[in-house]
């Protein structure tokens, strides 16, 4: 039997009582709360399952199959989940008191069973008085509909053999409407191949798996068997996203059939490896684009000025373009304007049509029943009087195709792909479905129909094609590589022309890899992967969110307000020229429920409609892709991505929510990093994979300008370095504002460019700003309003003053996904030296791909401070090939600057890396425990007044928060366990308490951004502890470790705000030494006063926690809550 941790099971229950002691609630709002402990429970169950499954039915099931469950258990757990889902999914049902303590006796027993654990008295005492009417059987009633549509998990798949061979399969389906059925999928072909295949499916899914059925019939004379139709829908793990577009490209032509076409789902993977090549066409394309849209939105269009801000956006491709042959030629962007202008008259053609429509532009949907996302060039829209919608493709190629072929076979599937997302998000949606090729004069009809209406057939392939790229990915996550060994095999096929060259190369390059080079390639293959699946569908790790992306859809209201990822109740207040909207928080109905300061600046965002505000349904509308530009206590700015949308959009709804977005760009970007570092050249490879020892000149010598004797060591290390140098800067060691900006001011010259990297935009300002300061002209790759910025000079200047001052400018600063989206620009500029900071906290694949690219490169870390973010568990990313554990790569989740130094640490390089010794910012008293615990006495302070004693500050001591500064400088304050979890009012309130009493210490001298800091781990603890601040401290930074790397405060208050050791592992980030390097960048942001508060009960039974613990004991730092000790007046005696 499989059975959960003792103190897990105490920790749920913990929870069922903080739903049910909390009287503000009403039923509709607990059930969904018990659903969510129900869903931890089986997480927990299911997190050593050997794949990963999705969603609390398909882990239960798996549970109950794979382990033997009393009925009563089984039966408890689903009537619960069904419950909950329909209190959750039907805003006007209204579940009684007695339906919330059924619920609650069902989970309690479920979680009794499963943990061993006797359900405690006040849960009993909750239900009891109700047990008989709880526990009366109901019989299971099932409906009988015409056709059926329906989401499952599967149990069981036959594939028949023999006579039988390939004509259907049977899939054991488990329902929440049709409880447990035998569903056969047919083999509808004829014998002209007229018809679909769905019985292939069967040979694509497997146990566990989720999938959804459209048009499903039911066998008159058999209850529990059902069977396809030909107008059925069969897709694989329908919240596992495919972007429409990149689906169609794998629908190519049948060399053998004129006419017919054949899917090849490997294509997709392929593409995944590959970066488009900057071409004309490409910037012709965006062009038209972008003419289509100033056609449609602006009164005053003018071509020209449509090309000039493609161009300005677009400058590195304009610039690779005008230097294809290696010197800048004006002619290339003049045929450029030329040709996009030919298109100038279809588009104003096409526009006139569809006069006094609504065109909207560029609208995103997603469709969480076909498994399908996509971004659409234009769709009609004919009121709200009329349910037609049109689609309109805009194709701009110079190829197009003549009308007696009418349409291009992927064009027309991705057409069919978008119809298929309209009819999703609005079901009782009529309409025409087109394609214009824009190139195509008038009298060729460049608008061609696509009559995707009624053509399953074409449909039901095309989302089996959607299903074997699903589970080749599942597959890749979980290590099984067949789906990419068929690229390599002579069959791979078909694939366009364009392609040929770049199949050719990719089957040689993966086949001619060494046994090293080839376990690097599968190991991080794997690695990657699994990371994509976590971020769109989720992962069994309880840590973790449990269903990725899909959580936008998945989760409800009160799930995604008790974890911080909603802000709802929002009115729009402002929406200026370019989009940057201000939207307004209601606050008589908010502002007890939510805090703002769940987002932050910078992070991505979807906001959608909410007409009424008690439900958020994301997809029963366009999604609006943003991000957040400004966040105060009352309101929230943020900026589209489309900027072509029509601002009385916004008047449809009074109320909007805005959700957390995911891009995926970036998974794609580490693929095709991965590739691009095995076409590297062997020295390249060699150094990488730690098998050369890098190379010196020691003949150069440099001034030492002002920097400590470690420093310039370093400094000098890294620039006599011919290869690679590694640098670790513990915490206030200078690494960044001295160490790095002396390496650039040796290094730049007109013959040595630098490209400057780091992870966080903070690092890349902090850099811009220092180099600056010195004198060292740079120019910033990105977004910004600053005249160094790239997009500032873009903008100012023509391309051929852009192409002289790229050329001329030896310093370049930049984000490394910026630079990696940017790579560009290594195409017409040549650089000598990469410098990486923050290199403790980037991948090894965020980097590797560019390295071929430069001669040296210089890694500035700390392998003791934060590691690079990875979603998937420590146990998933751990690797276990012998060959790369000897090159020290334990993991894939560590950085390649963490494994360079251990491998040159192993192989006694001790020339390659250097450790800053004199730290800068703490006081002596806050350095002790970080320097012998983390940092093996290594660290010393730099000045005297770093040793300097506790200010008097006896003008305060009638306020018992005092004692927190004048005792020691590092204090540690014991709190009673919330009964909520990730949240403690307590601390809270001590937080909030002790930041007003450093204000009145402070006076005119306090400053929100340098006196005072807090840290917290959870979000709901952030929103807490302002939701107790005064409204004039709201700009001092409250926020999780993460956000306070690379940072520092005079004074830092951590706030741990845990109730049980399973959530240790949340706030903890160990490397394979056992440092904890979460705690500490915690502890070293503080200069003068470290104050940490937290229940000591459950951080001592971690060991570092302990020895922290006891440290501030012996320094007599140890005090027990100001805010509760009863005082005696010091007059009295």
């Amino acid at each position: 039997m499989k059975n959960i941790d003792k103190q897990i099971g105490e920790l749920l229950f913990d929870r069922i009582l903080e739903t049910t002691e909390n009287k503000s609630l009403k039923p509709k709002e607990k059930i969904p709360k018990y659903r969510s402990i129900l869903d931890d429970l089986f997480k927990a169950l299911t997190v050593d399952a050997k794949q990963y499954i999705s969603g609390l039915n398909a882990r239960s099931i798996y549970i109950f199959n794979e382990y033997e469950t009393p009925k009563n258990i089984v039966d408890n757990t689903h009537a619960l989940r069904k419950f909950a889902n329909q209190v959750v999914h039907e805003t006007e049902f209204q579940p009684t008191e007695l339906d919330d303590k059924k619920s609650v006796y069902q989970l309690a027993e479920v979680i009794s069973h499963f943990s061993k654990e006797a359900i405690p008295l006040k849960i009993i005492e909750y239900y009891q008085s109700s047990i008989d009417e709880i526990t009366k059987k109901t019989a299971f009633k099932r409906p009988s509909l015409p056709t059926y549509d329906l989401y499952a998990v599967i149990e069981d798949v036959f594939i028949p053999f023999g006579e039988i061979e390939g004509k259907f399969c049977v899939l054991t389906c488990n329902t929440d409407s049709l409880g447990v059925i035998k569903l056969k999928l047919w083999n509808n072909k004829n014998e002209n191949g007229f018809g679909s295949d769905l019985s292939v499916f069967g040979k694509i899914v497997e146990p566990y798996q989720n999938i959804y059925v459209t048009n499903v019939k039911q066998y008159k004379d058999k209850e529990e068997e059902f069977f396809t139709t030909d107008k059925s829908y069969v897709v694989l793990e329908p919240d596992y996203l495919i972007d429409a577009k990149e689906l169609s490209e794998c629908r190519q032509f049948n060399n053998k059939s004129f006419g017919k076409y054949e899917d090849n789902p490997l294509l997709y993977i392929l593409n995944r490896f590959t970066k488009g090549e900057i071409t004309d066409r490409i910037m012709v394309g965006n062009i038209v684009g972008k003419m289509l849209d100033d056609l449609v939105t602006d009164e005053n269009y003018n071509y020209k000025s449509s090309f000039e801000t493609v161009m300005r956006e677009n400058s590195f491709g304009m610039l690779c373009i005008a230097n294809e042959k290696g010197e800048y030629d004006r002619s290339k962007i003049q045929a450029i304007f030329i040709e996009a202008n030919d298109h100038e008259k279809q588009l104003k053609q096409i526009i006139q049509n569809y006069k006094g429509k609504e065109i909207i532009l560029e609208p995103t949907f997603i469709s969480n029943k076909y498994g399908l996302q996509g971004r659409l060039d234009m769709l009609i829209d004919y009121g709200s009087e009329s349910q037609q919608k049109d689609i309109i493709e805009l194709k701009s190629s110079k190829n197009y195709p003549g009308t007696n072929i009418g349409l291009y076979l992927n064009h027309e599937a991705q057409t069919m792909c978008y119809d298929l997302l309209i009819s999703s998000t609005y079901p009782n949606r009529i309409g025409y479905n087109s394609i214009l090729y824009s190139s195509a004069p008038i009298e060729e009809k460049p608008l061609r129909n696509v009559d995707a209406g009624e053509k399953y057939l074409s449909k039901q392939e095309l989302l089996m094609l959607r299903n074997r790229i699903v589970s080749s990915e599942l597959k890749l996550a979980r290590g099984i590589y067949e789906p990419f060994l068929e690229i390599l095999s002579e069959t791979f096929g078909p694939y366009p022309k364009f392609l040929e060259d770049l199949v050719v190369e990719f089957k040689s390059t993966i086949e001619n890899l060494d046994e090293t080079l080839k376990s690097y390639f599968f190991g991080f293959l794997k690695f990657i992967y699994r990371e994509l699946q976590v971020a769109k569908i989720g992962s069994n790790d309880s840590y973790n969110k449990s269903n990725g992306y899909a959580e936008l859809w998945k989760a409800s209201k009160s799930d995604k307000i008790e974890n911080y990822d909603v802000l709802i109740y929002l009115k729009v207040k402002e929406i200026s020229d370019d989009f940057h909207i201000k939207l307004s928080l209601d606050k008589n109905i908010f502002s007890s429920v939510v805090n703002v300061s769940s987002f932050r600046i910078g992070d991505t965002a979807i906001l959608y409609p909410t007409p009424n505000p008690d439900e958020i349904h994301p997809l029963k509308s366009q999604i609006l892709k943003c991000y957040v530009v400004s966040v105060d206590a009352n309101s929230i700015e943020i900026s589209l991505i489309n900027k072509q949308l029509n601002k009385n959009y916004f008047t449809n709804s009074q109320y909007w929510a805005l959700d957390r977005d995911f891009r995926e760009t970036g998974y794609k970007q580490l693929l095709q990093l991965l590739y691009e570092f095995l076409k590297s050249e062997k020295r390249v490879t060699d150094l990488v994979l730690g098998l050369s020892r890098p190379q010196f000149d020691n003949s150069i010598e440099i001034p030492k300008n002002g920097l400590d004797e470690v420093q310039y060591e370093n400094v000098k290390n890294a620039v006599r370095a011919k290869d690679y140098y590694l640098i670790q800067g513990p915490p206030g060691t200078g690494k960044t504002s001295k160490v790095l900006v002396e390496i650039v001011r040796n290094l730049a010259n007109p013959n040595n460019d630098i490209m400057v990297v780091a992870f966080t935009n903070r690092a890349v300002d902090e850099i811009c700003e220092k180099l600056l300061s010195l004198k060292i002209n740079c120019i910033r790759l990105g977004k910004g309003d600053k005249t160094y910025y790239w997009s500032d000079l873009s903008g100012r200047l023509k391309l051929d003053e852009l192409n002289e001052i790229i050329q001329k400018n030896n310093v370049y600063v930049s984000t490394i996904s910026t630079f990696a989206n940017s790579l560009d620009i290594l195409k017409f500029k040549k650089f000598e030296t990469l410098i990486i900071d923050e290199a403790s906290q980037v991948l090894e694949p965020q980097i590797i791909g560019f390295l071929k690219h430069f001669k040296k490169w210089i890694f500035i870390g700390d392998e003791n401070q934060l590691p690079a973010v990875v979603v998937q568990s420590i146990n998933d990313s751990k690797c276990d090939d012998a060959i790369l554990n000897d090159l020290s790569l334990k993991n894939f989740r560590e950085s390649l600057f963490y494994r360079l130094k251990k491998n040159a640490i192993k192989r006694s390089w001790t020339d390659c890396y250097g450790t800053l010794k004199f730290q800068y910012r703490m006081h002596a008293d806050i350095a002790e425990f970080p320097k012998k615990e983390f940092y093996k006495n290594v660290l010393e302070e730099s000045n005297d007044s770093q040793r300097t004693k506790i200010v008097d500050q006896s003008n305060f001591d009638s306020n018992p928060i005092n004692q927190l500064f004048t005792k020691s400088r590092i204090v540690f304050v014991p709190s009673k366990i919330d009964l909520r979890s990730k949240i403690n009012n307590e601390e809270a309130k001590l937080v909030a308490e002790s930041i007003k009493h450093i204000a009145d210490v402070y006076g005119e001298d306090f400053d929100p951004s340098k006196t005072v800091g807090v840290i917290t781990p959870f979000r709901a603890q952030i929103a807490n502890i302002r939701n107790h601040l005064d409204h004039k401290f709201q700009d001092i930074t409250i926020d999780t470790v993460e956000r306070f790397q690379g940072s520092e405060r005079k004074i830092i208050i951590v706030s741990f705000a845990v109730k049980s050791t399973t959530q240790l592992g949340a706030i903890q980030s160990l490397n394979d030494e056992g440092i904890d390097r979460k705690l500490n960048v915690a502890i070293t942001r503080a200069k003068d006063h470290l104050i940490l508060i937290g229940s000591e009960d459950v951080l001592i039974k971690d060991r570092t926690f302990k020895k922290l613990i006891e440290f501030i004991k012996e320094k007599n730092g140890y005090l027990l809550n100001p805010l509760k000790v009863k005082s005696v007046p010091t007059d009295l005696f």
